[in-house]
């Protein structure tokens, strides 16, 4: 489970908040992810997530539902596809 905001600003992210849950024994903020994409281009910005910044605030569990490995790269996966889901669409007309 993920949880994603982001504020852009002029194209680019001004702000952002990322967190994910049912990973690690707690749900953890990502503040090196965060750190990572502020400035970044909105079309760049799902791409800057990267795995090392992802492992480095996370310490996966394993259990009955899924391997720590399963769960890290769930959760590289998952935010990904949610920061992509959370950026403005930008008007055609």
């Amino acid at each position: 489970m993920v949880a994603v905001r982001i504020v852009a600003e002029r194209g680019r992210v001004a702000e952002a908040a990322l967190a994910v849950g049912a990973c690690s024994a707690v749900a953890c903020r990502l503040p090196l992810v965060e750190a990572a994409l502020i400035g970044a281009p909105l079309a760049e910005a799902a791409g800057r997530i990267s795995e090392a910044g992802v492992a480095a605030a996370l310490s996966p569990i394993a259990d009955i539902r899924g391997s720590a490995e399963y769960r890290a790269d769930a959760a590289l996966v998952l935010l990904r596809r949610a920061v992509a889901r959370a950026l403005p669409v930008e008007e055609t007309a």
